[in-house]
C-alpha cells in the first residue's frame, strides 16, 4: 500500500470529501485532489499539515503505513543484529589466533 492509498484511507476514515479535508488542513483548493489523481509527490509541508490536523494518523503511518513506535523497534532491533554479528565476528577471530 502507497502514500496516496493511505490519504485516502485517512479521508474515507474521516468521513468527509476530499475538498473539505483540504480546508482542514489549509491548502489550496483541489492540492489534495490533484495530487490524489495524479498520484505525485506530497511534500513535507503537506505532510505536517496532516500530522498536526490530524494527529491520529501520523507522518510515520502515512509514509511507512507503520506507527513510529514500529519504526523504532525495527530499527533497534536492526542494530542489535549488527552488534551480535560483529560480536560474533570478534569472537572468531579471536578464537582463530588462541
Amino acid at each position: 500500500m502507497d502514500i496516496h492509498t493511505r490519504l485516502r484511507q485517512l479521508i474515507a476514515k474521516e468521513q468527509i470529501s476530499v475538498s473539505q479535508f483540504e480546508r482542514e488542513i489549509g491548502v489550496g483548493k483541489n492540492t489534495i485532489a490533484t495530487l490524489l489523481r495524479k498520484e505525485s509527490a506530497i511534500s513535507h509541508v503537506i505532510l505536517d499539515k496532516v500530522n498536526k490536523r490530524f494527529g491520529l494518523f501520523s507522518a510515520y503511518w502515512l509514509l511507512l503505513g507503520r506507527s513510529k513506535d514500529q519504526n523504532m523497534i525495527d530499527c533497534l532491533e536492526s542494530i542489535k543484529k549488527d552488534i551480535d554479528a560483529t560480536f560474533d565476528d570478534y569472537r572468531q577471530k579471536m578464537g582463530e589466533k588462541n
